[in-house]
């Protein structure tokens, strides 16, 4: 029997949400202010206000049951929600509102406990949460100023007017929480987004720069075969000129390698500059691409319809040629025996390139996600990592590559169309200018 070793059990995302470990705190930090309650009611129950100690332990008892509630929540496996750790940060004003009213109301130096949530919910919660738990610690700390003026009525006005005073700073500092906290944890919050994406962006293009180096490797590894292929070529075609047939194929293959070869010098020779080159009008830069790509793959037929001012010079980068290779090799590959239509319209602005092929469409099973990061299909070959370059590619230059599913006509299959939309005026370059001497806009 075989045994399968797969990798460790992700973590339960219940467990692991932001809500869930604080409210796990939530009852961690109210078990502690109960147990010091708890000494404290022990010490009042040895004075002479035994009462108070009696009373104190019923809500105590009421505080226990919230603590525990919070606690088992923590350990389910559904995430709490906003709503619901809201509730549970509101399950103290069951014991803490009658506790102070039965302990001298406002008078109460605990009564400040009522910051508590309001400082955890300012820091965890949106902002429509933190004013409404604002507004309830202001109203419950404004009832219970008429409960605290028995216990205290011989000191006279002046004591009213320092529970005022204490109302006022209270209220003002639950404000200020409300106002100035939830704000500094929005920002937070904004930042770590920022963060998430700067390292997903980073994680991509450690993931090109990997690509790319790895295309630098097979570049060099690929130059000296290559030759020794050439040279083999050229051998058998003097060795067998009688043979027609096989000439022909060794021209072929003489062709091909010619064009590999061609390839490698560019890429070297654009490393440095990536629009270094003769500048050329739009279609002869794509007759030329066309021309190389023919070579490539003598077996493919296409159909070109150009639409835009053949005067103009660009001297465009060799990514954009990678980017509409790689669209011509997935339409070629679909294998479809219909010609391969190819459309650009072009003005000062920018210019857009469709490939179209009618082939079996693109695979059911491919979203809209799957389509934007370039995930292929077992059943579409060529729509992998080159689609989701030349993506990338096109994002660099302020363009765009769209994928589409196209409709059945005149009894040829649907096939796709992909399109590249990329700007033009950082290309162009004006007339008696040496290449290289680009117009930038």
């Amino acid at each position: 029997m075989q045994q399968q070793i797969g990798s460790p059990a992700a973590p339960d995302p219940g467990l692991t949400s932001p809500n869930t470990s604080n409210l796990r705190r939530l009852a961690a930090l109210r078990a502690i202010t109960l147990t010091s309650l708890a000494l404290t009611g022990i010490y009042l129950a040895q004075s002479d206000v035994a009462s108070l100690g009696l009373n104190l332990a019923l809500y105590l008892a009421l505080g226990a049951i919230a603590t525990v509630t919070s606690a088992w929540r923590s350990l389910k496996k559904q995430p709490v929600s906003n709503w619901g750790f809201c509730a549970h940060l509101l399950a103290d004003w069951l014991w803490l509102t009658p506790l102070l009213m039965a302990s001298g109301g406002a008078a109460n130096p605990f009564v400040a406990y009522y910051l508590v949530p309001l400082l955890i919910a300012a820091a965890t919660l949106p902002r429509r949460f933190v004013w409404g738990i604002a507004a309830l610690a202001i109203a419950s700390y404004t009832a219970l100023l008429p409960s605290s003026g028995g216990a205290h009525a011989h000191h006279g006005s002046g004591f009213q007017q320092h529970l005022l005073g204490m109302w006022a700073t209270f209220s003002l500092t639950a404000i200020l929480v409300a106002l100035f906290v939830s704000e500094m944890n929005v920002a937070l919050r904004r930042r770590d987004r920022r963060l998430a994406q700067l390292q997903a962006e980073r994680d991509r293009n450690d993931q090109f720069l990997s690509i790319a180096t790895l295309a630098a490797g097979a570049a060099h590894e690929l130059a000296t075969p290559l030759h020794n292929m050439q040279m083999i070529a050229d051998e058998l075609q003097r060795e067998d000129m009688d043979a027609d047939a096989r000439r022909e194929d060794l021209q072929l293959l003489r062709k091909q390698i010619t064009q590999c070869n061609r390839t490698l010098a560019d890429l070297k020779q654009r490393a440095v500059n990536p629009c270094q080159g003769d500048a050329k009008t739009l279609p002869e830069w794509l007759q030329k691409l066309l021309d190389q790509w023919q070579l490539l793959r003598p077996e493919v037929r296409y159909n070109t319809c150009l639409l835009g001012n053949p005067e103009s010079c660009y001297q465009l980068p060799l990514a954009l040629e990678q980017t509409l290779t790689n669209l011509l090799n997935n339409a070629a590959d679909t294998g479809s025996s219909h010609p391969i239509e190819i459309r650009a319209c072009w003005n000062a602005s920018g210019a857009v390139i469709s490939v179209r092929d009618f082939g079996g469409g693109l695979s059911a099973g491919m979203d809209g996600e799957e389509q934007s990061t370039g995930n292929k299909s077992r059943e579409r070959p060529g729509m992998g990592i080159g689609l989701l370059l030349s993506r990338k590619a096109l994002e660099q230059f302020d363009g765009e590559l769209d994928l589409r599913e196209c409709a059945t006509e005149e009894g040829r299959p649907k096939g796709s169309l992909a399109e590249m939309r990329f700007p033009l005026s950082r290309w162009e370059v004006e007339a008696g200018k040496q290449p290289g001497e680009a117009v930038h806009a």
